[in-house]
């Protein structure tokens, strides 16, 4: 007997898909805009192939809107190399309001799929 595949689910993230700024940390980032257009900056061509694996896998992605030289979504808030150069001196309660704030971004995108029941397990075990 032949048993039929299990259905699994995928999802594509690209936390640094953008090299967006907010405009209340601007500030910070005065005449980096050269730097923010590097791979320092954002992941070049990350969205691209992120909405192009989605569509092709008929999977959601979800897209960070946030330069890694704000923060860094790859590592946790107390790690050495979550914040550059340009955030790494601000204040503990300013750089957790600022992963708050980037957070609040994602997490919006999963509960939005998680709404269409998607991730309704995945959300639940978090």
């Amino acid at each position: 007997m032949i048993k039929s595949p299990k259905k699994i689910f995928i999802l594509f993230t690209c936390e640094h898909a953008e090299n967006k700024i907010p405009r209340e940390y601007q500030k910070y980032f005065v005449g980096k805009q050269r730097i923010l257009n590097t791979h320092r900056g954002y992941d070049l061509g990350t969205k691209t192939i992120g909405i192009a694996f989605g569509q092709k896998f008929k999977a959601p992605v979800v897209l960070g809107k946030y330069s890694r030289l704000l923060m860094d979504l790859n590592r946790s808030a107390d790690h050495p190399k979550a914040f550059s150069e340009m955030t790494r001196d601000l204040t503990v309660e300013e750089k957790m309001r600022i992963k708050k704030n980037i957070m609040i971004h994602i997490e919006k995108k999963l509960r939005a799929l998680s709404k269409k029941r998607l991730l309704k397990d995945f959300l639940s075990s978090m």
